[in-house]
């Protein structure tokens, strides 16, 4: 008479083997696998992360030394600075909500005119005399 644990045993499990693929491979490196399979992507997300980061931090570091050379007083630029480095959370938050709701490639154009139009107002000396921040001073 076979006992109850070798006739649970027997049923239990799968009927066939098991398959493995290089996901399931737990001794293997998972960006190893991302960067034999996708080289250029892996490399050009490298370049793209390194640069934006290069690009933000240097613009946060430059930027009150910038403003005060365009007049600002070193208070306003610091606090403009201040501004935006609160802003990002909210920005990011806009950002996936805008990303789930209208998709990439829209959402990603808007931005970029944006952002663009910001520079070119903010570039431009008597467009930052008359703005809401300098107005108390």
């Amino acid at each position: 008479m076979p006992s109850t644990c070798s006739a649970v045993s027997a049923s239990a499990g799968p009927k066939e083997p098991l398959t493995t693929s290089a996901a399931s491979d737990t001794k293997s490196d998972p960006f190893g696998i991302v960067f034999k399979m996708f080289p250029r992507r892996v490399i050009a997300g490298m370049i793209c992360f390194s640069a934006f980061f290069g690009v933000a931090l240097g613009l946060g570091t430059w930027l009150p030394n910038i403003m005060t050379a365009k007049g600002f007083t070193i208070t306003k630029s610091l606090t403009y600075t201040f501004g935006m480095t609160l802003a990002v959370p909210c920005a990011s938050l806009f950002m996936m909500y805008a990303l789930d709701k209208f998709g990439r490639k829209i959402t990603s154009v808007c931005a970029f005119i944006g952002a663009g139009i910001m520079a070119i107002v903010f570039a431009t000396p008597s467009a930052t005399r008359n703005c809401w921040w300098r107005a108390s001073s």
